[in-house]
């Protein structure tokens, strides 16, 4: 009965562990589009650098519900953080502007992809409810 006590708090122990997070799986990678939120730090397990969304500074995108003459634009704030060294980043989604998407600081390019959600005409989107794709070069 002890034996199958420990046999027990063991599978117990190892189902637990095999289903925790490895933080390594989900780092993003050089060249390869990752996801990040508002307040949220992505870490890069490969290279020294991460780089945290800030805010959106400004979101001036036509609403999915509306008719617009122009697509409009969206700003958002990041801090790039290379070797302890950070660079304060303003990156800008404009059709009629696509060089405002990316930037360089250091030795890398640093490119916002999309920010979800689109703008309805009805209400405003929480700042957490904001989410963004970018990719990071060398």
């Amino acid at each position: 009965m002890k034996n199958f006590k420990f046999l027990l708090i063991l599978g117990i122990g190892l189902t637990f562990f095999s289903c925790s997070k490895n933080d390594d799986e989900n780092a993003p990678v050089l060249d390869q589009i990752f996801q990040l939120k508002v307040s949220e730090t992505a870490t890069f397990s490969d290279v020294n650098l991460a780089i945290t969304a800030n805010r959106v500074v400004e979101d001036n995108r036509c609403p999915v519900d509306a008719i617009c003459i122009v697509a409009g634009w969206v700003t958002v704030s990041f801090d790039f953080n290379v070797e302890d060294t950070v660079f304060p980043l303003e990156l800008t989604l404009n059709p009629e502007r696509p060089q405002d998407a990316e930037t360089e600081a250091g030795e890398y390019t640093v490119r916002l992809v999309t920010v979800n959600p689109h703008p309805p005409t009805s209400e405003v989107i929480a700042p957490e409810d904001y989410s963004f794709s970018l990719v990071v070069e060398k």
